[in-house]
């Protein structure tokens, strides 16, 4: 698992997979998840960690041909199952913002404000 919010998560999508009565191996098979992820990286060493990761989270559930069939161990499978996504960032021109006003607003003479608590005891004239 990635960490303890991972584990979390594995461990409430198990539970509700057993409340659901979706563990059981005569209806496993009927049961498809989709999910997402920002960090599952899929090249050099990190490959098969993700690779049996996925496995360990989501097999046999959606993976399964029919009832008893203990869903997909080949790595194969489960590259094949992620669609990697494409970096998109939008072209922004980028402007200079005019400095006079900041420039006049540094120099502006600094007042004391009175602070009151709603906390603080009434004041006596």
């Amino acid at each position: 698992m990635r960490g303890s919010a991972g584990t979390e998560v594995s461990f409430l999508i198990k539970s509700l997979l057993h409340r659901l009565g979706l563990d059981d191996p005569k209806r496993v098979h009927k049961l498809r998840i989709l999910a997402s992820s920002a960090s599952l990286p899929l090249d050099g060493a990190n490959r098969a960690k993700s690779l049996q990761y996925l496995r360990d989270l989501f097999a046999p559930y959606g993976t399964s041909d029919g009832p008893g069939d203990p869903g997909s161990q080949d790595p194969a499978f489960w590259l094949d199952c992620v669609v990697p996504g494409k970096l998109h960032l939008d072209r922004v021109e980028l402007t200079t913002l005019p400095s006079g006003p900041f420039e006049a607003f540094v120099r502006l003479p600094i007042r004391k404000a009175r602070v009151s608590c709603a906390m603080s005891s009434p004041r006596t004239p």
